[in-house]
C-alpha cells in the first residue's frame, strides 16, 4: 500500500516536472510538491521504524516499509536538486540572452 503512495506522489512529481519544462511556470508548486514528499517518505520510514516487530526476527517486521520509504525521499530529494538546476540554468540562460541584447 505504501509503495502505492510512493508511486502515485512520483508520477504526480514527474507531471509537474513535466509541465514546468514546458510552460516556464509553476516552479513553487512543484518544489512545495518534491519537498513535501520527501518529507512524508522520510516521516514514512520513521513511522514503520518506530513500530514493534512481530515473528521471530521482530527488527526485520518492517524492514521493506523503511527502506522504501528511504528510497522514496533520496529519489525525491533528487529530483528536487534536478529541479533546482533546470531552474537556474533557465534563470542563466535568460540573464545571458538580457546580457547580449543590451550589448548589441
Amino acid at each position: 500500500m505504501i509503495l502505492l503512495v510512493f508511486a502515485v506522489l512520483l508520477v504526480l512529481v514527474i507531471v509537474l516536472f513535466v509541465r514546468l519544462v514546458r510552460r516556464k511556470r509553476g516552479a513553487p508548486v512543484l518544489l512545495l510538491t518534491e519537498f513535501a514528499s520527501a518529507a512524508f517518505s522520510l516521516g514514512m520510514a520513521r513511522y514503520y521504524d518506530s513500530l514493534p516487530g512481530y515473528g521471530f526476527m521482530p527488527g526485520l517486521s518492517y524492514l521493506g516499509e523503511i527502506l522504501a520509504g528511504v528510497c522514496a525521499a533520496a529519489i525525491f530529494a533528487f529530483l528536487f536538486l534536478v529541479s533546482v538546476c533546470v531552474l537556474l540554468w533557465r534563470y542563466w540562460r535568460k540573464k545571458r540572452e538580457n546580457h547580449e541584447k543590451k550589448t548589441d
